[in-house]
């Protein structure tokens, strides 16, 4: 386990994948799940997202690839659905609470 709390392997040196490692040898768990399902190395533009947000869910299934600049504006525009949503539960709050009696 990394620092950043995603897994990471250690790459046979043999590996068709060895491109991608650090100088460790080793890779995310993440990427190299997804890099094997595509049959080749991902590029530095290429970023792998967890759907559920859990790190250690590295299921194909919960994994999505998105070129850096695309992965930044789905989050911007996730954080600012998840702001809307927020003010919209503050103000019906209020409102159930300003109209109850003491």
């Amino acid at each position: 386990m990394e620092t950043t709390g995603y897994r990471s392997i250690v790459v046979p040196l043999d590996s068709p994948f060895l491109p991608m490692a650090d100088d460790r040898g080793r890779v995310y768990e993440h990427r190299l799940v997804v890099a094997e399902s595509l049959g080749r190395c991902l590029t530095a533009d290429e970023e792998v997202h967890h759907v559920n947000a859990d790190k250690h869910d590295n299921r194909l299934s919960n994994l999505r690839l998105f070129s850096k600049g695309v992965l930044s504006r789905e989050h911007h525009a996730e954080v600012l659905r998840l702001r809307a949503e927020v003010r919209r539960l503050r103000a019906e709050l209020r409102e159930a609470f300003s109209s109850r009696p003491l």
